[in-house]
């Protein structure tokens, strides 16, 4: 698979930004119209803030295989202007529309230090006691923060699990979060050539807990990497991960398109 929209039918996207996506200059209807004719299974689009949950809202109602998440990035950590308590109240109402099956993307970044730590821990403790709160799963951001991360999920075990986004750890971390209910999500990264660490940690997992997703409009996988990622470009780092799990494309995306649905709750 080397091209655009070239995965199994069925195949599945556990996390990119659709608007972020139309920030990098690709058109959101066309390419959830490309998506369907592709036989896309369905995808979940990730939130940044919840400042422009109307317009997501909006572009989801007409796609039955878009589905929302809603939450707070840890970069949010940093604005002056952010008081969590209104946050969550805003949050706690966005949890209530039935696009919504998950919450995030929340957690913590010290790669780029968007803000204290003791900031960014009480916006994600917050988001993680009012998902559980609504039984939703929950998307979490880590980079560089493994130890950070796993504490507050252990202080604050997510009531419906979650997804370990863009995994880049090892697999004894990534054991510690499956402990906690956690899928294991690999995005385009796995496709990098220098990331044969990681590319060994997807044999080490249970299969019914991992997932794939692209992260666009970031992390677009090889040999695409440099131009905008979107989830047509899904089929690239599914084929990587059918290598690694000596299955083939279809059941591969079978795999973890099933998996996805039984965490989103999705009849």
């Amino acid at each position: 698979m080397t091209e655009q929209f070239a995965f199994p039918p069925g195949t599945t996207d556990s996390h990119f930004h659709l608007l972020e996506i139309e920030r990098h200059g690709i058109e959101p209807e066309p390419l959830l119209k490309d998506l369907a004719e592709h036989d896309f299974g369905f995808g979940l689009d990730i939130a940044i803030n919840e400042k422009d949950f109307t317009r997501r809202v909006a572009l989801s109602e007409p796609h039955s295989a878009l589905y929302l998440s809603a939450g707070i990035h840890p970069a949010a950590s940093a604005s002056p202007d952010l008081d969590v308590s209104e946050a969550i109240t805003v949050l706690r109402e966005q949890f209530k529309q039935p696009k919504v099956r998950a919450a995030g993307e929340m957690g913590i970044d010290l790669f780029r230090n968007y803000a204290p730590i003791e900031q960014q821990r009480d916006l994600f403790t917050a988001q993680l006691l009012l998902a559980s709160e609504h039984r939703l799963p929950v998307v979490i951001h880590n980079r560089d923060a493994d130890l950070e991360v796993l504490t507050v999920l252990q202080e604050n075990p997510p009531a419906a699990g979650g997804i370990m986004h863009c995994f880049s750890s090892d697999s004894h971390f990534a054991h510690s979060c499956i402990e906690l209910g956690m899928y294991i999500s690999f995005a385009g990264n796995l496709s990098f050539r220098k990331a044969e660490s990681l590319r060994n940690v997807v044999s080490e997992l249970p299969q019914d807990r991992i997932l794939v997703e692209t992260d666009a409009p970031y992390l677009t996988p090889h040999p695409f990497r440099g131009k905008t990622n979107h989830p047509g470009y899904i089929g690239l780092t599914l084929a990587v991960l059918a290598e690694l799990l000596h299955l083939s494309p279809q059941a591969t995306a079978d795999l973890t398109s099933g998996n996805l649905r039984r965490l989103l709750q999705l009849a």
